[in-house]
C-alpha cells in the first residue's frame, strides 16, 4: 500500500477491498459517510481484533478536512 492515509468516499465492492488492505497494512482510514456506500456503512466501526481503533467517521467534507491535518504529521511515523 502506499499511501500514508486512506480516504474512503462512497464505494463498491472493489474499496471494501481496498479499506481491507489498509486496515491490514495499519493505515489510517477516514469515511466521508454522507458519500453512502461502504463509507457509510464502515464510519466509526472497527473491521476486525488486529486493531483498536476504528474508521474515522466524518460527515462533512469540513471534518475530513480537519482529520486529514490531524492524522498526516502522525502518518509514516
Amino acid at each position: 500500500i502506499a499511501g500514508d492515509v486512506m480516504i474512503v468516499i462512497g464505494g463498491a465492492a472493489g474499496t471494501l477491498s481496498e479499506i481491507a488492505y489498509a486496515w491490514m497494512y495499519d493505515r489510517p482510514i477516514i469515511a466521508l459517510s454522507e458519500s453512502g456506500g461502504w463509507a457509510k456503512r464502515l464510519a466509526g466501526e472497527s473491521i476486525d481484533h488486529r486493531r483498536e481503533d476504528t474508521i474515522v467517521d466524518c460527515g462533512s467534507v469540513e471534518q475530513l478536512e480537519a482529520a486529514l491535518r490531524e492524522l498526516l504529521p502522525k502518518a509514516g511515523q
